[in-house]
């Protein structure tokens, strides 16, 4: 009988070392500081006005648990090749923190079913400046994901920088 519970240990520690394990891959981790205020920039994240002004020119967004968050970029592709497609949010707390799932490009067909997770907070540095701090994870083992994770591992910065531009005031 006490084999019998060594072994049941023995699995339930294995089973915490390989989730522990996927939880190290390596995450993508961008950041950056915009003149705007904190709802602000929560609101350019969380609606499809927000959204479309800086990142996608369609998107579907649900501001809720559960809701959509759906991104296309190409709006003549077919559906499931759009860009986001089939995004859900996985929580949200307002002017704080979005989270959602993310897909893999289209041109990824191995990998694209498999979501991963971008998590977005929303830090104020002062009244009208914040900061935006974005975690993408859930990337799995083997060549096909590396080469998803490199692929926004330049994605992300080039998106941080296009929304930090929309915020600009206009130059004269």
């Amino acid at each position: 009988m006490k084999l019998i519970y060594a072994i049941l240990g023995l699995g339930s520690v294995l089973s915490t070392v390989t989730t522990a394990n996927a939880q190290l891959r390596p995450m993508i981790y961008e950041e950056i500081t915009v003149d705007a205020n904190q709802a602000d920039v929560f609101s350019d994240w969380t609606t499809a006005d927000g959204i479309e002004a800086f990142f996608a020119p369609q998107a579907t967004i649900e501001a809720k648990p559960g809701g959509m968050y759906e991104l296309c970029f190409s709006l003549e592709a077919p559906k499931g090749s759009c860009g986001n497609d089939d995004g859900r949010i996985l929580a949200i707390q307002p002017d704080e923190m979005l989270s959602f799932t993310w897909a893999m490009p289209p041109y990824m067909p191995e990998i694209r079913p498999h979501l991963t997770t971008v998590q977005i907070l929303f830090e104020p540095v002062d009244a009208d400046t914040t900061r935006v701090r974005l975690f993408h994870t859930g990337f799995g083992i083997g060549e096909d994901w590396d080469q998803g994770r490199n692929y926004f591992v330049k994605t992300w910065p080039a998106v941080l920088e296009l929304y930090r531009d929309s915020k600009e005031a206009p130059k004269p």
